[in-house]
Protein backbone atom coordinates (compact mmCIF):
# COMPACT_ATOMS: atom_id res chain seq x y z
CA UNK A 1 0.00 0.00 0.00
CA UNK A 2 0.96 3.61 -0.58
CA UNK A 3 2.47 6.40 1.59
CA UNK A 4 -0.97 8.10 0.34
CA UNK A 5 -2.64 5.55 1.65
CA UNK A 6 -0.95 5.39 5.22
CA UNK A 7 -1.88 9.38 4.72
CA UNK A 8 -5.24 8.55 4.57
CA UNK A 9 -5.43 5.61 7.25
CA UNK A 10 -3.66 7.73 9.58
CA UNK A 11 -6.05 10.42 9.23
CA UNK A 12 -9.04 8.38 9.63
CA UNK A 13 -7.30 6.94 12.50
CA UNK A 14 -7.07 10.67 13.99
CA UNK A 15 -10.30 11.47 13.22
CA UNK A 16 -12.26 8.22 15.31
CA UNK A 17 -9.83 9.15 18.51
CA UNK A 18 -9.67 12.95 18.46
CA UNK A 19 -12.59 13.25 21.02
CA UNK A 20 -11.71 10.13 23.26
CA UNK A 21 -9.59 10.10 26.75
CA UNK A 22 -9.15 6.96 28.95
CA UNK A 23 -10.30 3.59 27.98
CA UNK A 24 -12.63 5.05 25.67
CA UNK A 25 -9.41 6.01 23.53
CA UNK A 26 -8.03 2.98 23.50
CA UNK A 27 -11.98 0.83 22.65
CA UNK A 28 -11.36 3.38 19.43
CA UNK A 29 -8.23 3.10 18.71
CA UNK A 30 -8.44 -0.53 18.62
CA UNK A 31 -11.86 -0.09 16.15
CA UNK A 32 -10.08 2.01 14.23
CA UNK A 33 -7.12 -0.34 13.75
CA UNK A 34 -9.13 -3.05 12.84
CA UNK A 35 -11.61 -1.01 10.27
CA UNK A 36 -8.68 0.70 8.33
CA UNK A 37 -6.31 -1.58 8.55
CA UNK A 38 -8.98 -4.31 7.53
CA UNK A 39 -7.79 -6.74 10.15
CA UNK A 40 -9.93 -9.47 11.95
CA UNK A 41 -8.50 -7.84 15.51
CA UNK A 42 -6.64 -5.58 17.41
CA UNK A 43 -5.71 -4.27 20.82
CA UNK A 44 -3.94 -2.43 23.18
CA UNK A 45 -2.26 -3.94 25.98
CA UNK A 46 -0.79 -2.07 29.07
CA UNK A 47 2.00 -3.95 31.08
CA UNK A 48 1.20 -4.69 34.58
CA UNK A 49 3.21 -2.24 36.91
CA UNK A 50 3.85 -4.99 39.25
CA UNK A 51 3.81 -8.14 37.11
CA UNK A 52 6.11 -7.74 34.21
CA UNK A 53 4.97 -10.83 32.24
CA UNK A 54 1.76 -10.02 32.14
CA UNK A 55 -0.65 -7.67 29.75
CA UNK A 56 -3.79 -6.07 30.53
CA UNK A 57 -5.72 -5.38 27.37
CA UNK A 58 -7.20 -1.82 27.81
CA UNK A 59 -9.06 -1.84 24.08
CA UNK A 60 -9.73 -4.86 21.91
CA UNK A 61 -11.93 -5.14 18.52
CA UNK A 62 -12.85 -8.38 16.94
CA UNK A 63 -14.23 -8.68 13.47
CA UNK A 64 -15.23 -5.17 13.98
CA UNK A 65 -16.86 -5.21 17.27
CA UNK A 66 -15.78 -4.11 20.25
CA UNK A 67 -15.25 -6.59 23.10
CA UNK A 68 -14.41 -7.20 26.62
CA UNK A 69 -10.99 -6.60 28.12
CA UNK A 70 -8.70 -9.32 29.51
CA UNK A 71 -5.39 -9.84 30.26
CA UNK A 72 -2.68 -12.81 29.80
CA UNK A 73 0.18 -13.68 30.56
CA UNK A 74 3.33 -12.66 28.05
CA UNK A 75 5.09 -15.81 28.21
CA UNK A 76 4.89 -18.19 25.00
CA UNK A 77 3.08 -15.65 22.88
CA UNK A 78 4.39 -13.00 20.19
CA UNK A 79 4.19 -10.07 22.39
CA UNK A 80 6.87 -11.81 24.54
CA UNK A 81 9.54 -10.08 21.56
CA UNK A 82 7.64 -6.60 21.35
CA UNK A 83 7.41 -5.63 25.09
CA UNK A 84 10.36 -3.49 25.80
CA UNK A 85 11.78 -4.49 22.38
CA UNK A 86 10.84 -3.97 19.22
CA UNK A 87 8.51 -4.04 16.24
CA UNK A 88 7.76 -7.78 14.91
CA UNK A 89 6.07 -8.79 12.07
CA UNK A 90 5.34 -13.09 11.55
CA UNK A 91 3.17 -12.80 8.10
CA UNK A 92 2.14 -16.19 8.57
CA UNK A 93 2.45 -19.77 10.48
CA UNK A 94 1.82 -17.83 13.52
CA UNK A 95 0.10 -20.58 15.42
CA UNK A 96 3.76 -22.96 14.56
CA UNK A 97 5.96 -20.24 15.62
CA UNK A 98 4.33 -19.78 19.21
CA UNK A 99 2.47 -23.27 19.84
CA UNK A 100 2.45 -22.91 23.58
CA UNK A 101 0.04 -20.00 22.53
CA UNK A 102 -3.61 -21.16 22.70
CA UNK A 103 -5.07 -18.16 21.99
CA UNK A 104 -4.03 -18.15 18.48
CA UNK A 105 -5.55 -21.46 18.02
CA UNK A 106 -8.97 -20.06 19.36
CA UNK A 107 -9.13 -16.99 17.53
CA UNK A 108 -7.81 -18.82 14.35
CA UNK A 109 -4.86 -15.83 13.89
CA UNK A 110 -2.63 -16.72 10.87
CA UNK A 111 -0.69 -13.47 10.58
CA UNK A 112 0.61 -10.43 13.32
CA UNK A 113 2.44 -7.39 13.52
CA UNK A 114 3.02 -5.96 16.95
CA UNK A 115 4.75 -2.65 18.28
CA UNK A 116 5.86 -1.56 21.54
CA UNK A 117 4.59 1.23 23.81
CA UNK A 118 7.48 3.23 25.65
CA UNK A 119 6.96 5.89 28.16
CA UNK A 120 9.10 9.35 28.53
CA UNK A 121 11.67 7.53 30.19
CA UNK A 122 11.75 5.06 27.73
CA UNK A 123 10.66 2.49 30.03
CA UNK A 124 8.26 -0.56 28.93
CA UNK A 125 4.29 0.36 28.95
CA UNK A 126 3.03 -1.95 26.52
CA UNK A 127 2.10 -2.89 23.05
CA UNK A 128 0.14 -1.97 20.05
CA UNK A 129 -1.23 -5.25 17.99
CA UNK A 130 -2.83 -6.34 14.78
CA UNK A 131 -3.73 -9.83 13.67
CA UNK A 132 -5.26 -11.69 10.74
CA UNK A 133 -6.89 -15.00 10.01
CA UNK A 134 -5.13 -14.28 6.56
CA UNK A 135 -1.42 -14.22 5.65
CA UNK A 136 -0.34 -10.78 5.95
CA UNK A 137 2.78 -10.33 3.70
CA UNK A 138 3.11 -7.12 3.07
CA UNK A 139 4.79 -5.28 6.21
CA UNK A 140 3.49 -1.92 5.29
CA UNK A 141 1.57 -0.02 6.17
CA UNK A 142 0.53 -1.70 9.31
CA UNK A 143 3.92 -0.79 10.93
CA UNK A 144 3.76 2.78 9.76
CA UNK A 145 0.33 3.02 11.22
CA UNK A 146 0.69 1.29 14.12
CA UNK A 147 4.52 3.06 14.97
CA UNK A 148 2.90 6.34 14.62
CA UNK A 149 -0.07 5.22 17.12
CA UNK A 150 2.20 3.90 19.45
CA UNK A 151 3.31 7.40 20.44
CA UNK A 152 -0.13 8.52 21.39
CA UNK A 153 -1.31 5.40 22.88
CA UNK A 154 2.16 5.26 25.40
CA UNK A 155 1.10 9.07 26.23
CA UNK A 156 -2.19 8.40 26.94
CA UNK A 157 -1.02 5.33 29.43
CA UNK A 158 1.24 7.71 30.86
CA UNK A 159 -0.94 10.16 31.39
CA UNK A 160 -3.74 7.95 32.79
CA UNK A 161 -1.13 6.18 34.95
CA UNK A 162 -0.09 9.65 36.96
CA UNK A 163 -3.55 10.87 37.27
CA UNK A 164 -3.85 7.53 39.26
CA UNK A 165 -0.83 8.38 40.97
CA UNK A 166 -1.85 11.58 42.03
CA UNK A 167 -5.40 10.21 43.41
CA UNK A 168 -3.26 7.86 45.11
CA UNK A 169 -1.30 10.33 46.55
CA UNK A 170 -3.66 13.30 47.30
CA UNK A 171 -5.78 10.38 49.43
CA UNK A 172 -2.88 9.64 51.15
CA UNK A 173 -1.80 12.64 52.21
CA UNK A 174 -5.49 13.27 53.04
CA UNK A 175 -5.76 10.48 55.41
CA UNK A 176 -2.09 11.33 57.26
CA UNK A 177 -3.68 14.60 57.96
CA UNK A 178 -6.69 13.32 58.88
CA UNK A 179 -4.29 11.42 61.61
CA UNK A 180 -1.44 13.83 62.55
CA UNK A 181 -1.67 15.45 65.87
CA UNK A 182 -0.84 18.93 64.49
CA UNK A 183 -2.72 21.54 62.33
CA UNK A 184 -2.15 21.27 58.53
CA UNK A 185 -2.94 23.78 55.80
CA UNK A 186 -2.39 23.55 52.22
CA UNK A 187 -2.95 27.31 50.32
CA UNK A 188 -1.97 28.24 46.32
CA UNK A 189 0.93 29.95 45.23
CA UNK A 190 -1.23 33.45 46.21
CA UNK A 191 -1.60 32.57 49.82
CA UNK A 192 -5.37 31.46 49.32
CA UNK A 193 -6.29 28.12 51.75
CA UNK A 194 -7.14 25.00 49.90
CA UNK A 195 -7.15 22.91 52.86
CA UNK A 196 -7.27 22.57 56.56
CA UNK A 197 -7.55 19.26 58.66
CA UNK A 198 -9.79 19.03 61.39
CA UNK A 199 -6.78 19.61 63.68
CA UNK A 200 -6.41 23.13 62.08
CA UNK A 201 -10.11 23.92 62.46
CA UNK A 202 -9.63 22.76 66.40
CA UNK A 203 -6.99 25.42 67.28
CA UNK A 204 -8.64 27.95 64.99
CA UNK A 205 -12.28 27.62 66.25
CA UNK A 206 -13.59 27.74 62.76
CA UNK A 207 -15.04 25.45 60.01
CA UNK A 208 -12.65 24.49 56.57
CA UNK A 209 -15.47 26.33 54.54
CA UNK A 210 -14.89 29.89 57.01
CA UNK A 211 -10.82 29.08 56.02
CA UNK A 212 -10.85 28.64 52.49
CA UNK A 213 -9.98 31.63 50.32
CA UNK A 214 -8.38 34.22 52.58
CA UNK A 215 -10.55 33.54 54.99
CA UNK A 216 -8.05 31.44 57.21
CA UNK A 217 -5.78 35.10 57.92
CA UNK A 218 -8.81 36.14 59.85
CA UNK A 219 -7.38 33.48 62.46
CA UNK A 220 -4.40 34.92 63.24
CA UNK A 221 -4.53 37.83 66.12
CA UNK A 222 -5.36 41.22 64.87
CA UNK A 223 -1.60 42.33 66.55
CA UNK A 224 0.43 39.71 64.81
CA UNK A 225 -1.34 39.58 61.29
CA UNK A 226 0.69 42.08 59.44
CA UNK A 227 3.67 40.69 60.61
CA UNK A 228 2.90 37.27 59.37
CA UNK A 229 2.13 38.32 55.75
CA UNK A 230 5.16 40.01 55.71
CA UNK A 231 7.35 37.29 56.69
CA UNK A 232 5.08 35.15 54.93
CA UNK A 233 5.71 36.89 51.56
CA UNK A 234 9.02 37.60 52.23
CA UNK A 235 10.23 33.66 52.41
CA UNK A 236 8.09 32.51 49.63
CA UNK A 237 10.05 35.48 47.41
CA UNK A 238 13.32 34.69 48.68
CA UNK A 239 12.12 30.55 48.09
CA UNK A 240 13.09 29.73 51.99
CA UNK A 241 10.79 28.03 54.10
CA UNK A 242 8.54 29.30 56.79
CA UNK A 243 8.76 29.46 60.22
CA UNK A 244 7.23 31.88 62.84
CA UNK A 245 5.09 31.77 66.02
CA UNK A 246 2.33 33.70 66.29
CA UNK A 247 -1.26 33.62 68.35
CA UNK A 248 -4.21 32.46 66.59
CA UNK A 249 -7.37 33.74 68.04
CA UNK A 250 -10.80 32.15 68.00
CA UNK A 251 -14.04 33.52 67.20
CA UNK A 252 -14.73 32.91 71.39
CA UNK A 253 -11.63 34.92 71.88
CA UNK A 254 -9.31 32.29 73.12
CA UNK A 255 -6.03 32.61 72.42
CA UNK A 256 -3.10 30.15 71.57
CA UNK A 257 0.11 30.50 70.67
CA UNK A 258 1.53 28.13 67.89
CA UNK A 259 4.43 27.57 65.76
CA UNK A 260 3.65 27.84 62.07
CA UNK A 261 5.81 25.96 59.28
CA UNK A 262 5.28 25.71 55.78
CA UNK A 263 7.24 24.81 53.40
CA UNK A 264 6.45 24.94 49.00
CA UNK A 265 5.53 22.14 46.93
CA UNK A 266 7.04 21.85 43.53
CA UNK A 267 5.54 20.11 40.07
CA UNK A 268 7.70 17.95 37.74
CA UNK A 269 8.48 21.18 36.50
CA UNK A 270 10.58 22.56 39.16
CA UNK A 271 7.93 25.40 39.65
CA UNK A 272 5.91 26.21 42.85
CA UNK A 273 2.48 25.47 42.58
CA UNK A 274 0.90 25.34 46.29
CA UNK A 275 2.50 25.24 49.84
CA UNK A 276 2.10 23.17 52.81
CA UNK A 277 2.07 23.63 56.46
CA UNK A 278 1.14 23.39 60.05
CA UNK A 279 0.71 24.61 63.14
CA UNK A 280 1.71 23.10 66.59
CA UNK A 281 -0.07 24.51 69.53
CA UNK A 282 2.85 25.85 71.97
CA UNK A 283 0.73 27.85 74.32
Amino acid sequence: MSPHSSDIILHEIAQAISMAGGEEFFRSLAEALCRTLDMDFAFIGRLDADDPDRIHVMGVCVHGKIVENFSYQLHGTPCENVVGREPCHYPRDIQSLFPEDHMLVEMGIESYVGYPLFGSARQPLGLLAVMHSKPMPEEEPATSVLRICATRAAAELERMRSDRALRESEEHYRVLARLAPVGIFRTDTGGHCIYVNKQWCDIAGISPEQAYGEGWAQAIHPDDRQYIFERWYATAKNDLPFKEECRIQRPDGYTTWVLAQATAERGANGRVTSYVGTITDIT
